[in-house]
């Protein structure tokens, strides 16, 4: 027998790198599927707010109608067809993050069926009008589609490949946010942050490959836009009496906004709440969003975008209730049990509640801010997730050189929100998706 060369441990190797690259080419191309599916979903949402937009500025009457009727029509079909996509798809994720991998399936939390199905509802809750975000379900979207990519490369490798599943979840997860809101360090910080709590992270550079793809394929894709163009950020002059304000005034309201919703989640779960009863009651809370709507001028609509970005760039509203219109408009979507995610529309109230303050005290901060530092600390309280809201405000913004000042607002309105629900929103509303329903 002919005796091995020395050249046999290198060709091992290579054969053994072969593999290893293929496993990070077939993985790097689910992160590109999750956010192609994260960038279709954006577009469809922004085709919806500009149809809702339409309606209501040829026919404002039509909320009276579209709003208790579409509601209990939109959460109708939620509970025939697509029970697991109610609400915003962050405590699903970590619903799913918790159960043994053989149980993920059944369970229904990732399923690409109820994902693409939760897309088409939030899609009609936008045209509605209901006041709800794309991104939450973006997370859930995401998380259902690298799965489902991990398993179509199983079967078509013909083996395990060496990811544990709870990695690709939060992978997919963080992904379909950095896609949605066009941030990449956003992803990796809340995938480090909120996503991962508890679990014990493996295959590290699969996590943070896939997430930087799916950002900078959004970043290719899409431009180097900011989610929140500012025109002219204005200098921080005396910031830290503002940093306190609104830490404690955000911390306090979005502590009591996590409360609101959920006092209100045993509506939203489909398996907990009468059928009929629970039509009643969305088509109610339409016609108090609609009410709202009627009275801010369609300001209450939708994510919220517009009339945060108007603040941001100074620009009045023409209502000077906004904030608190909005946090309402949201508690009542959120209520009616439909899908749709509480991300955007609680940095939109933020910038209400940053606009209510600089009413308090006209004259004495520039009203940017205030909005700026109200929305990083009320998603960090409606949350409880500081780091993550600093980062996002931060990068959608391009805030960078306010980056101590939000950090210090996140905290603060963080700590503040314990005070009105010590546990953090998503991970009860978690633990309640979890638990035996009789």
């Amino acid at each position: 027998m002919r005796p091995p060369t020395s050249s046999t441990p290198w060709i091992r190797q290579a054969l053994k790198t072969s593999k290893r690259s293929r496993d990070y080419l077939f993985y790097l191309t689910g992160a590109a599927a999750v956010t192609t599916v994260s960038m279709l979903f954006a577009k469809l949402a922004d085709v919806s707010l500009h149809l809702n937009q339409l309606i209501f500025g040829a026919h404002p009457w039509l909320v009276w109608i579209m709003l208790p009727l579409g509601l209990p029509a939109i959460r109708w079909a939620t509970q025939r067809w697509a029970p697991q996509s109610a609400g915003s798809g962050i405590p699903h994720t970590l619903a799913a993050l918790q159960m043994p991998s053989a149980q993920i399936p059944a369970s229904g939390f990732l399923s690409m069926t109820q994902g693409l199905l939760k897309v088409a509802l939030v899609c009609l809750g936008l045209i509605f009008g209901a006041s709800i975000g794309r991104e939450g379900p973006s997370v859930q979207v995401g998380a259902a589609a690298m799965l489902f990519w991990a398993a179509a490369m199983d079967r078509v490798m013909g083996r395990q490949l060496r990811i544990p599943t709870s990695t690709i979840i939060i992978a997919g997860a963080a992904g379909g946010l950095a896609a949605a809101f066009n941030t990449p360090l956003a992803g990796i910080v809340f995938a480090m942050e909120e996503l991962s709590h508890g679990i014990r992270v493996r295959a590290s550079w699969f996590l943070l490959a896939s997430i930087l793809c799916a950002g900078f394929i959004s970043l290719a894709v899409l431009g180097n836009y900011r989610f929140f163009p500012v025109a002219e950020h204005q200098p921080f002059a005396d910031p830290w009496s503002w940093v306190l304000a609104c830490g404690v005034v955000n911390g306090l309201l979005g502590g009591l906004f996590a409360h609101r919703l959920l006092l209100v989640l045993p509506r939203v779960l489909p398996k907990t709440a009468s059928k009929t009863r629970g039509l009643v009651f969305a088509g109610l809370m339409g016609l108090l969003i609609a009410a709202l709507a009627w009275f801010s001028q369609g300001a209450t609509l939708g994510t919220g975008y517009q009339s945060a970005h108007a603040l941001l760039n100074g620009q009045p509203l023409g209502n000077d209730w906004f904030g608190a219109g909005k946090f309402l408009a949201t508690v009542f979507s959120y209520a009616a049990g439909i899908p749709g995610g509480i991300f955007t529309p609680s940095l939109a109230i933020g910038a209400g509640v940053g606009q209510h303050i600089g009413l308090l005290f006209p004259g004495h901060a520039p009203m940017q801010i205030l909005v700026l530092l109200s929305m990083t600390a009320f998603l960090a309280a409606a949350t409880q997730a500081p780091i993550t809201a600093c980062v996002i405000v931060m990068e959608m913004t391009q805030s960078q050189d306010a980056f101590l000042y939000l950090m210090a607002a996140a905290l603060l309105a963080s700590v503040c929100s314990k005070l009105a629900h010590p546990e953090p929103f998503y991970r009860a509303t978690a633990r309640r998706l979890s638990a035996p329903r009789h």
